[in-house]
Order: C-alpha cells, then structure tokens, then sequence
C-alpha cells in the first residue's frame, strides 16, 4: 500500500537535531561506525605480529609491507573517487609501500631497494597522520566541518590516527632493522 503525501498536507516540523541526521545519511554517526574505522589497524597490528613471527628470520619477504600498503592504497584511492575526501595523501604514501611488497614478491626475498622504498613510505604515512591529529588538536570543529562528521566520529578519528602513528613508526623501525641487516649482516 502506498501513501501520497499532496502540498495541502502539513507535515509536523522536524526540529533541526533531527534535520541534521537526515543531513549526514548514509554517515549516520553510531558508536558501532566509530568502533568500525579501528578494525583495519588492529587487524593491520596483528597482520604486522603475524608475518614478522614467521618471516623474520628466513629472509621472505614482508607479507605485512604488501598487504596492509595494498589494502590502504586501495581504500585512499576509494576515498578520492567517492569520497569523503578528495585529496588523500595515502594515494602516494601507501602506493610506495604496496610497490616495495611487489617488488619483494617478485623477486621472492627481502630487498635493499625495498626495504628503503618501504621504509620511506612508512615515514611519510607517519606524517600523514601527524597532520589531522595536529588539526584536531588545533580545532576539532576543523574536521567535524571539513568531513562533515560528528564531534564523537572525530574524536574516535583522532585514537585512530594516533593507533596508526604507533603502527606505522613499529614498522619503519622494523624496516630499518631489516636494512641494517641488508647492509652489515648480509654476505
């Protein structure tokens, strides 16, 4: 059964809280949605303590380097076709770790060149994040108004960023273990 709503009919008006919810569909903020932007990065945590377990020692290449850059590389450019944003910095950043994954793939052992082209790319995705945890600190209303998002999805945003801080410094310090090991310990 279908119901024609005419102009004589008088809707009650809605208050503008409940305007603004309508607003921010499909990104209604809910604390499972919050919760959900924290699943890649642990599962990235336990992507980096998987692979470095089994591979440290061998020599094989860093399944975490190619998996977790493709994913983010992935999702960054997902972000600048659809959006929310439309300049994601990760585009480039996690490009040069996926590209250092594939290069170990290919080559079937852990690289110099990779190693390095890792590594760079870990500091600049450090870097990335550093930017919106200074803006959120600076003024938080920055982000609710640039991504059109609530106080509480940036607030969740900002532990994001800094979980990722942690992840990505962990793996630029195993990186570099790995090219001193390249260097001095390789014969």
């Amino acid at each position: 059964m279908f119901i024609r709503l005419g102009e004589e009919q008088d809707l009650p008006r809605q208050s503008l809280d409940s305007q603004q919810n309508i607003n921010q569909s499909p990104n209604q903020d809910t604390p499972i949605r919050r919760l959900g932007i924290f699943i890649p990065v642990i599962l990235s945590f336990i992507g980096l303590v998987v692979s470095t377990y089994f591979t440290r020692n061998d020599g094989t290449i860093h399944f975490w380097v190619l998996i977790v850059n493709g994913f983010f590389w992935l999702w960054a450019v997902k972000n600048i076709i659809a959006g929310p944003l439309r300049r994601d910095g990760g585009a480039v950043s996690f490009l040069l770790g996926f590209i250092a994954g594939i290069i170990e793939l290919v080559e079937g052992k852990i690289t110099y060149s990779s190693c390095v082209l890792a590594l760079v790319g870990a500091v600049i995705v450090v870097t990335n994040f550093l930017i919106p945890i200074a803006m959120i600190h600076k003024d938080p209303g920055i982000m609710v108004k640039r991504l059109k998002k609530t106080p509480e999805w940036v607030a969740s945003f900002r532990v994001y960023c800094w979980l990722s801080v942690a992840f990505w410094s962990i793996g630029a310090a195993l990186l570099a273990s790995d090219i001193y090991i390249q260097i001095y310990l390789q014969e």
